[in-house]
């Protein structure tokens, strides 16, 4: 089960609301899978308004689609308006970043291969030379205790981005998981922008 961050404009993002529009029609750039949920931010073509729909995918097809494309249907789990935001949401939704990260960042350098101990001393070195270590192991504290410090979260985010963008160019490994994940780190920083 995955989590994706998605956006959608204002007419469309109505339809969905009033639930005549329970389907999405995408590009399968992201590995959508039936039970991934979705999260369709509604976004005014020039900032995210701040009213969200949380959707399980049910059913998903590429039938008569336009290649690499893909409509799936969702069931509609939750709605969510950011702003003024009861503290016990905003915890929770920091709880779903801090934890996303860690499964993101395991996806990640799984599929990048710890198959030889030089991939394995790799890896150890570029989180150290990125202090990346010490905020890494601090999320599943944070996680279990439920106690979030949004600028500390923040600030793993952005190293991340960087260290990924710089790892992935050193390394020439610039892969599928690598670009994934720099995209759900970008997609988490917009959020904690919202939330702090």
């Amino acid at each position: 089960m995955k989590w994706h961050i998605i956006k959608t404009l204002p007419v469309f993002f109505e339809a969905s609301l009033e639930g005549i529009k329970p389907f999405e029609i995408r590009k399968n750039d992201r590995g959508y899978e039936v039970g991934d949920f979705v999260r369709l931010r509604e976004f005014d073509g020039g900032k995210l308004t701040g009213r969200e729909i949380v959707g399980e995918i049910t059913y998903l097809t590429d039938y008569e689609q336009k290649e690499d494309y893909i409509v799936f249907g969702y069931e509609r789990v939750a709605l969510v308006n950011v702003m003024g935001m009861p503290d016990n949401l905003k915890k929770e939704r920091l709880k779903n970043i801090a934890t996303n990260i860690l499964y993101q960042f395991f996806l990640c350098f799984r599929a990048y291969g710890f198959n030889t101990r030089e991939e394995h001393e790799t890896t150890v070195s570029f989180l150290k030379s990125y202090q990346i270590c010490d905020l890494l192991h601090n999320l599943p504290k944070m996680i279990n205790f439920e106690i979030f410090n949004e600028k500390e979260i923040k600030e793993l985010i952005q190293l991340l981005i960087t260290a990924l963008e710089e790892f992935g160019s050193e390394k020439n490994v610039m892969n599928r998981a690598i670009i994934e994940f720099r995209r759900e780190l970008k997609d988490m920083l917009n959020e904690i922008n919202e939330l702090i």
